[in-house]
C-alpha cells in the first residue's frame, strides 16, 4: 500500500514538473501572434487595395509595431481597463494614420468605399 502511495505522489510530481509552463514558450508564442495578425492584417489591405510590394513592407512593419504595443499594453491576463480600451484607440488611429500616408489618395478612397 505504502508503495502505491510512494508511486502515486511520484507520478503527481513528474507530471506537474512536466507541464510546468517555460517562460520562453509564451513570449515566442506572443511574437509568433504579432508575426501572424500583423502578416493576416496587411494581407487584408494588400487584397483590398493593390498594395505594392514597397508599401506592402512599409505596412506590414506598421502593423506588426501596432500589435507588439497592444500586447503589451494589455499585459499578460489582465483585465483590461477603460484606460487600456483608450490607449489602444489612441494607438489605432495612429496605426491608421501612418497607413493612410503610405497609401496613394486612390487607394485610401477604396479602403473608404468610396
Amino acid at each position: 500500500m505504502k508503495r502505491i502511495s510512494i508511486l502515486t505522489l511520484m507520478l503527481a510530481f513528474i507530471a506537474l514538473n512536466t507541464f510546468a509552463i517555460n517562460p520562453i514558450v509564451p513570449q515566442q508564442k506572443a511574437t509568433s501572434s504579432v508575426e501572424k495578425r500583423a502578416q493576416e492584417s496587411t494581407d487584408q489591405l494588400k487584397t483590398k487595395v493593390q498594395l505594392t510590394t514597397d508599401q506592402y513592407q512599409k505596412v506590414l512593419k506598421i502593423n506588426k509595431t501596432f500589435y507588439a504595443q497592444t500586447d503589451s499594453i494589455k499585459g499578460s491576463g489582465k483585465a483590461i481597463t477603460e484606460d487600456v480600451k483608450v490607449r489602444i484607440k489612441v494607438l489605432a488611429q495612429v496605426s491608421e494614420d501612418e497607413i493612410n500616408s503610405v497609401l496613394t489618395a486612390e487607394q485610401r478612397n477604396k479602403l473608404a468605399g468610396k
